[in-house]
């Protein structure tokens, strides 16, 4: 069980680290975009230039949101990893076994 749970640490770790990479992924390639635009944006005129700022608008919205998201799910994803303390993993870990010949905590009880 104690493995078990040591893998899993190692897996939301792994998913804490895959969600801040997407995190920083997103806003990378949005500064990139940004640049692009704030380039050309000077040259735009009348109704392309009022609809690409209203459409620009609702995109960085929708990004705000799925950043807020990545976050709340990466912040959940580290306090699931830290849920358990190396305490009360080796707790978890004397009852592996039980009712097994000796190895777990009822093999403590039984008489030799």
């Amino acid at each position: 069980m104690g493995g078990k749970f040591r893998l899993e640490d190692a897996k939301l770790t792994k998913l804490a680290n895959d969600l801040d990479d997407m995190h920083n992924t997103i806003e990378g390639r949005i500064q990139a975009l940004n640049a692009v635009v704030d380039s050309i944006e000077g040259h735009w005129k009348g109704i392309a230039a009022n609809e690409y700022n209203s459409m620009q608008t609702r995109v960085n919205g929708d990004i705000r949101k799925l950043k807020q998201r990545l976050a709340f799910a990466r912040e959940a994803v580290a306090m699931s990893d830290k849920g358990f303390t190396q305490e009360e993993h080796d707790r978890l870990n004397s009852f592996k076994g039980v009712g097994e010949g000796g190895g777990g905590l009822l093999g403590r009880f039984q008489a030799s």
